[in-house]
């Protein structure tokens, strides 16, 4: 006769509780808590390296002289507040659009070449955004910093014929 199939009544094993473990702090972080220091990232502690950067930013035509200083220095204060420099200024003045651009068909162009850190970088734009006087701006970073300034300036260009 065959034999019938049965159950076994064996009880699965219960899962054991393990502790969990929580991972170990380096000795840098245990020496900081100890006395009482903030733990600062290690990218904040490497030196701030300053990349150079070309930006130019399209203005809305009609606005007064003084606003457009005031935008001038709110950027430099911003690029000379971490360390960085302004190499040059090009001040283009005012030039038709290809297109309109919020209801405006001209616009004032400022060209600057700059030093800044990549953390200052993201706080300039992020305070270009907000100017509502700024209707474009584009900013690169330059690969062969020599070349900036031997190029002829807009300003100074004139025609021989």
């Amino acid at each position: 006769m065959p034999k019938k199939a049965t159950k076994s009544k064996t009880k699965a094993p219960k899962k054991s509780k393990a502790k969990k473990v929580a991972p170990k702090k380096s000795k840098a972080k245990k020496v900081a808590k100890k006395k009482g220091e903030k733990i600062v990232k290690a990218s904040a502690k490497l030196k701030k390296v300053l990349k150079d950067y070309e930006m130019m930013v399209v203005l809305k035509p009609l606005l007064p002289d003084d606003v457009r200083k005031a935008i001038h220095k709110d950027f430099l204060g911003v690029v000379k507040e971490d360390g960085g420099e302004v190499i040059d200024v090009d001040v283009w003045g005012k030039r038709y659009l290809a297109y309109d651009i919020k209801g405006h068909n001209e616009g004032y162009y400022l060209v600057y070449n700059f030093k800044i850190s990549t953390q200052k970088l993201i706080e300039l734009r992020r305070q270009l955004e907000m100017k509502q006087e700024i209707l474009r701006y584009l900013i690169l970073e330059v690969i062969d910093p020599s070349l900036i300034g031997t190029r002829i300036k807009k300003k100074e260009m004139s025609l021989d014929i």
